[in-house]
């Protein structure tokens, strides 16, 4: 979802959690739809070794729900 509410179901080809640095890298289809500037996004998080737990479980419940055909082709969770 982006600021404006809009909001892309799938549209990621990889999710890369190397310590406190998530990488997303989007289908070309979703930067589109979500008017992203570019395909990959990096977000340097200011968590705790247990918020990085906390957040790798959660990715890892959400980015293998639903469609196996909507799921990332990579994830790298730590």
């Amino acid at each position: 979802m982006d600021e404006n509410g809009t909001t892309y179901y799938g549209g990621i080809e990889e999710a890369l959690l190397t310590g406190t640095t998530l990488t997303l890298t989007f289908t070309e289809e979703a930067t589109h739809e979500l008017a992203l500037p570019t395909r990959s996004l990096t977000l340097h998080l200011n968590v705790s070794a247990d918020g990085v737990a906390a957040l790798t479980a959660g990715l890892s419940r959400a980015l293998s729900y639903g469609n196996p055909q909507q799921r990332p082709l990579r994830i790298q969770l730590g």
